[in-house]
């Protein structure tokens, strides 16, 4: 405490801080004595005219001048260490403005008023509980209707895994969440159908994330709100952090907000287009982009060129060749010579495909290179007009990297051949595990129904399987194929607008 005694350590310490302060004053009060006595010693006490009192009196002079300067430091040292610890202090940070809980009364009310004011409002939130009352929420809507604001909402989208991860994590609190998804789906319905009533007014966007959401934000001019989404708890009892631009202390934490409201938006969905294309109104083909994961073999190898000259396009060259058996082949060429590991899907943003890419990176350093080998030419594979190369995978790596990409790819994916009808279900007259499977993945050939193969020909008629698959075995004799092919790189596809040939955008690889 500032009032109490010091101790002789402390008082020692002081003494000690006092001469380093004075040390060259004191150094030549030393050299000035030193001169002094020196003369004395030099001629003792036959000093002419009495002038030893006098040199004597110099002496003690500088001595008591030199425990005077001391004892004015060293008072000056105890005044400041005895004084309060607030008087000392250089600077302290501001205080921060805080709110016990997002769901509280008194942030309601200061986030409604400043609302109701603003002049641009972004909302992001997983539920956004503050646009669950009415009149707030439709007042919000009709402002930005009438000019009044811009207004962006950004809501976690129900059906998307990730975000149903974080709605499981809900669930393991103490306090079960009173939304969940279908809440989340009743939010969506009601401010899209407030936007519509407004008129679809173009100062309003109401879009959808599918990511992990940490953080609720709100950005209201110049005021910024954010809270955490801590685990298992739910956002309503996340305490709320206020700041402002017009705090320059708050800049960094803002310009951190800042970036994170730019990447949410670029990663967001329209909710409208999103809930359009699931009621089944589809959307229109060319706006969705393009994506599946295959292998092709290296440029080098027999394999690529017997496989490259049997379809008649060469993948990796983005080049058309003549074939001996564009016939059979089929649509087929318009995919390359090439094993399929994701089907052809479709997603809606070029930022959705850069996220399941972004995933798929961090799943395969879990996977080595491997081998596949025995390959032999196969009539009616996988259906009865194609005709395939086949091989076998005895290390179960193509099936648990299918299964990888059943979760991270197919169950994101907005469409695929298959449920746009590009593509027929003809390997097996299980329609409706087909069914369930496209609801669930777009895809119906996954899964248990995953035959890894490389396709040859598509359109092949009954009485051509012997011939041709005799013709293209002559073929592969000839080319001298590997035994066994090493797969070390995945090949992310796409699909250029206006052509039928997938290209390769990138390559992935393995461990």
């Amino acid at each position: 405490m500032a009032n109490e005694p010091q101790t002789r350590f402390a008082m020692t310490d002081v003494a000690l801080a006092a001469v380093k302060n004075i040390r060259n004053q004191l150094l030549l009060y030393a050299i000035v004595e030193t001169v002094l006595l020196g003369v004395l010693l030099a001629v003792g006490t036959e000093v002419p005219g009495g002038l030893a009192p006098v040199v004597y009196a110099i002496a003690c002079l500088i001595l008591i001048v030199a425990a005077g300067h001391f004892l004015i430091e060293y008072r000056t040292l105890v005044t400041k260490s005895a004084a309060p610890t607030e008087t000392r202090a250089i600077s302290r940070p501001q205080n921060v403005e805080t709110f016990a809980a997002s769901d509280s009364r008194e942030f309601r009310n200061r986030v409604e008023a400043l609302i109701l004011a603003a002049r641009h409002v972004v909302l992001i939130g997983t539920g956004l509980n503050l646009l669950n009352r009415d009149p707030f929420a439709r007042e919000v809507i009709l402002r930005a209707a009438h000019g009044d604001c811009r207004l962006e909402i950004y809501l976690a989208d129900p059906a998307s895994p990730r975000v149903r991860m974080r709605l499981a994590e809900e669930e393991l609190g103490n306090y079960k969440p009173p939304v969940g998804r279908k809440g989340l789906e009743i939010r969506l319905t009601t401010l899209l159908a407030a936007w519509r009533s407004a008129g679809r007014p173009s100062s309003i966007k109401i879009g959808l994330f599918s990511h992990y959401l940490t953080m609720a934000t709100l950005l209201i001019d110049d005021d910024y709100f954010v809270y955490p989404y801590g685990f298992a708890t739910l956002g309503n009892f996340s305490p709320v952090l206020y700041l402002s631009k017009t705090n320059p202390a708050n800049a960094g934490f803002i310009e951190f907000l800042e970036l994170q409201y730019q990447l949410v938006k670029e990663h967001s969905i329209d909710a409208e287009t999103v809930v359009v294309h699931r009621s089944k109104k589809r959307r229109r083909f060319d706006q969705l982009v393009p994506f599946a994961l295959y292998y092709v073999p290296p440029a080098e190898s027999a394999l690529y060129e017997f496989g490259t000259k049997v379809l008649g396009y060469d993948i990796r060259d983005r080049q058309l060749i003549k074939s001996p058996w564009s016939d059979d082949v089929g649509s087929a060429a318009a995919f390359g010579f090439h094993l399929t590991l994701a089907d052809a899907l479709y997603f809606f943003t070029e930022a959705e495909v850069r996220a399941v890419v972004a995933d798929l990176e961090i799943r395969l350093q879990d996977f080595a290179s491997f081998d596949v080998g025995n390959f032999r030419i196969c009539e009616r594979f996988p259906d009865k007009r194609s005709v395939s190369l086949r091989f076998d995978d005895n290390s179960g790596s193509l099936e648990a990297l299918h299964h990888e990409l059943v979760h991270c790819a197919y169950s994101l994916a907005a469409e695929s051949d298959y449920s746009l009808g590009r593509a027929a279900l003809t390997r097996d007259s299980d329609s409706h595990r087909a069914a369930t499977m496209i609801k669930h993945y777009q895809a119906p050939y996954i899964l248990g129904r995953f035959q890894p193969h490389f396709t040859l020909a598509t359109n092949v008629e009954h009485k051509r399987q012997g011939p041709l698959r005799a013709e293209v075995e002559k073929f592969a004799e000839s080319k001298q194929l590997e035994s066994t092919v090493r797969i070390a790189r995945l090949a992310v596809m796409s699909r250029d607008p206006g052509r039928d040939q997938w290209v390769i955008i990138d390559e992935l690889t393995l461990g």
